[in-house]
């Protein structure tokens, strides 16, 4: 277990103070106790436990798919000279952000001998710079600019998935740390006959949280499936040998097993055990499951 989840679990249980156990009938040998615990809602919200309702949903089937971040052409620019001259001045240097209309660097033309100034066309990050004071300008790049404030990602579709993947599509984009929704926009061939095409997206990036060359996972959905009754997948706990939630009342807490049916890992269809509108626990259900499994231990010894 994770040490977050460690210390979470010894604070929540100085603040459940134990859960309590309720007997389904006065005959222990006829009906188990079930496992219960109260909680105020300020600890609930204190330590994360979030809630949800037993109710419609929809479940997805998605297709996986890898590729990585790149920066537009339109957004990359390679700034030259217009007229060939003795380059005087550079005001910019690697790493620096400048704004479209800012001076990037001075030149002294060769036929004129008069100086004039190349100012960046977008905004964006200086990455390379190949000019300084002294040197001739020609028609080599002096400085690129690359605006990532938007940003392609490349999907690569193989031959067995080409029949489920379309334009229009919703996919899901996450990296190690991040994740956000786009629409295929584009499908291209590859280039230098590799056995897949290019499925292309659209991120925006204006947080900086997107890395042009990161490597990422793409998650197609290509067909969606309305179900009557479904929970989070994230609440759900074992008890024992069944699968279930903790069902909310007030400040009670109980665990109520159900059938589970398909499932998408984000979405679980209910079959058996709760009924629309119930309330469950969705996030965090974990504490809740070892608080009880704790007490239980304590009260064996």
């Amino acid at each position: 277990m994770k040490w977050k989840q460690q210390v979470a679990l010894v604070c929540l249980a100085l603040a459940f103070g134990g859960p309590a156990w309720a007997a389904g009938d006065d005959h222990e040998d006829e009906h188990e106790d079930e496992p219960i615990t109260t909680i105020s809602p300020e600890v609930a919200k204190d330590h994360g436990i979030v809630t949800d309702h037993v109710g419609p949903a929809t479940l997805r089937r998605t297709v996986k798919t890898y590729g990585r971040v790149v920066v537009p052409s339109s957004r990359i620019s390679h700034i030259r000279a217009r007229f060939g001259g003795l380059i005087t001045d550079v005001a910019v240097d690697v790493g620096d952000t400048v704004k479209a209309g800012d001076l990037l660097a001075t030149v002294e033309a060769n036929t004129s001998l008069k100086q004039y100034q190349i100012k960046a066309p977008i905004n964006g990050l200086v990455t390379q710079r190949h000019a300084n004071a002294g040197e001739f300008a020609d028609e080599q790049a002096l400085l690129t600019l690359v605006d990532a404030s938007e940003l392609w990602v490349e999907l690569r579709v193989f031959e067995g998935q080409l029949t489920d993947i379309s334009t229009g599509q919703i996919v899901t984009i996450s990296s190690a740390t991040q994740r956000t929704d786009s629409v295929i926009q584009t499908i291209l061939p590859s280039m230098d006959e590799h056995p897949f095409v290019i499925a292309r997206t659209h991120i925006n990036n204006s947080t900086g949280v997107w890395g042009p060359g990161m490597f990422v996972e793409g998650d197609v959905v290509v067909e969606e499936t309305e179900i009557p009754l479904a929970i989070r997948t994230s609440g759900l706990q074992t008890m024992g040998d069944e699968l279930g939630v903790f069902v909310q009342e007030g400040d009670r807490y109980e665990f109520k097993p159900l059938s589970i049916g398909r499932s998408d890992g984000r979405i679980s269809e209910v079959l058996n055990g709760a009924a629309s509108g119930t309330q469950y626990v969705a996030g965090n259900s974990f504490l809740i499951k070892a608080d009880i499994e704790k007490s239980n231990v304590e009260d064996d010894h």
